[in-house]
């Protein structure tokens, strides 16, 4: 959204870098199947990095590959077809979810073949008494309370924020000589609840802002560079399969 308002403000930009992106959360609305088939190349990743695949693929790149070709193709099918599923299809599509997600295929068919990102990271490990992490799931934690169905708290927050502000403050009192009065939050919900989601029907969709940054300027529809979208294959809070899409779809053709 900035990069669109400086471009109509006549700002040009050089590139832009997206960092733990989402591009469009329309997509995530209630109701909505994209959510489930975007993060299943995500679990898959964050599977394969705590070995709960078997046997494990020693290309990382090319599993991925073929996860996200099932979920765009098999599995997104599978999903539109609802309770018209049939049973034998539905077991299949279990047994193929849980050997790309290190779940029970009994557990996959209860979510009606949706897992979602809160339950995976509380499920995977749940063998071990551990959940992972949302900012980064090769962090993982000692639950709490085993039974439950979401985890308790954050591991990679809790593994990074204290190291992360300490470099911060650093930076800021001896690089930068500013004097601190507030106090800095890793982590401020309340912000989010008071942002301003307006330039969104029904959702927010950023590609769409992406899209006219870049047909607007020269440069970027003819090199087809609109900058740097930085993928964490391992965060279970946003995907990279859907910004993938999103990032496509901007392309002015």
């Amino acid at each position: 959204m900035l990069a669109y308002r400086l471009n109509q403000d006549n700002i040009a930009l050089n590139g832009v870098i997206l960092m733990s992106s989402v591009l469009d959360s329309a997509a995530f609305s209630s109701g909505s199947d994209f959510e489930n088939i975007s993060y299943l190349p995500t679990f898959a990743a964050i599977t394969w990095y705590h070995d709960r695949i078997a046997p494990k693929r020693p290309d990382l790149a090319a599993f991925l590959a073929e996860v996200r070709a099932f979920a765009r193709g098999p599995y997104a099918q599978a999903l539109a077809l609802g309770d018209a599923l049939p049973d034998s299809t539905r077991d299949a599509m279990a047994a193929r979810i849980a050997a790309h997600t290190g779940l029970v295929p009994q557990y996959v068919k209860e979510t009606h073949l949706r897992v979602w990102p809160t339950r995976f990271r509380k499920q995977l490990l749940r063998s071990e008494s551990r959940c992972v992490g949302r900012f980064d799931a090769r962090f993982a934690g000692v639950h709490y309370d085993d039974s439950g169905e979401r985890p308790e708290y954050d591991p990679s927050a809790s593994g990074i924020s204290g190291a992360f502000a300490a470099a911060l403050h650093r930076h800021l009192t001896q690089d930068l000589k500013y004097k601190i009065e507030d106090r800095y939050l890793v982590f401020n919900n309340n912000a989010l609840k008071r942002w301003d989601w307006k330039h969104r029907e029904p959702g927010g969709g950023a590609s769409v802002a992406i899209r006219g940054r870049r047909s607007r300027s020269d440069h970027a529809a003819e090199s087809g560079d609109a900058g740097v979208v930085a993928k964490r294959l391992f965060r279970s809070g946003d995907t990279v399969l859907c910004n993938r899409i999103c990032v496509v779809a901007s392309r002015p053709r």
